[in-house]
């Protein structure tokens, strides 16, 4: 009885299998992680909500009003109606003098390019209550990107 030798490869069975995977994942997973415009559209989304949250702590910190501008392509914080008086954004930690003022009108008006929204405009006071309950919707241009919405609560501008 001597030893029996097994040749070393791949079953048919198996072979099939691997293809089978491979080729779904290259019609279905890969051009939607090859393309940018659904990982945009989610980061503007978090980027205005981030933009909603900090207008109210801002309104919180310095006991005033502060308007929130949301137009179809952009997202806007400021102390006036007319928004010629930004809210100045966040110290960048690597950067605590705010020596790079021009990246602060890009954070504060953002173009979504492929995301439109719906319009709102409302205050925050210094208690952090907005002037009213707010949705903001988002629509992608994006094929297959789901619908998203920020909502400010009425009374207590809890942002989710």
């Amino acid at each position: 009885m001597g030893a029996q030798s097994y040749a070393k490869g791949f079953t048919l069975v198996e072979m099939t299998v691997t293809l089978v995977v491979l080729g779904i994942l290259a019609a279905i997973a890969i051009p939607r992680l090859v393309s940018g415009d659904a990982f945009s559209s989610r980061s503007f989304y978090d980027e205005t909500k981030s933009i909603v949250r900090y207008a109210q702590k801002v309104a919180v910190a310095q006991r005033r009003l502060v308007f929130v501008n949301v137009t179809a392509t952009r997202v806007e914080a400021c102390y006036d109606v007319a928004c010629t008086n930004r809210v100045p954004s966040p110290v960048d930690p690597a950067d605590p003098l705010g020596a790079h003022t021009d990246s602060t009108e890009a954070r504060w008006k953002l173009d979504p390019g492929r995301v439109t929204m719906s319009l709102a405009n409302f205050t925050f006071n210094g208690l952090g209550q907005p002037s009213a309950g707010v949705v903001i919707t988002f629509t992608s241009l994006v094929p297959d990107d789901p619908v998203r919405t920020i909502t400010v609560v009425n009374q207590t501008g809890y942002v989710y």
